[in-house]
């Protein structure tokens, strides 16, 4: 339930940042939240020339997780 909630946020902020941002690079950020508990509204992931990158915050995020 929580990861839905987290997941449809991202989703939607998204899609604001981004508009007309694919299907297919949704299926991509799904995989990002779901798998490394990455994020757009911590500042975790970028957008950019189709593709997701994670940020310094996110890989520092990623890094301190046990």
């Amino acid at each position: 339930m929580q990861e839905t909630r987290v997941f449809r946020s991202n989703i939607a902020l998204a899609r604001t940042v981004w508009p007309g941002i694919s299907r297919r690079a949704l299926r991509g950020l799904r995989e990002l939240i779901e798998t490394h508990d990455l994020s757009i509204e911590s500042g975790d992931l970028l957008y950019l020339d189709n593709r997701w990158y994670v940020t310094h915050a996110g890989l520092v995020r990623l890094a301190r997780r046990p």
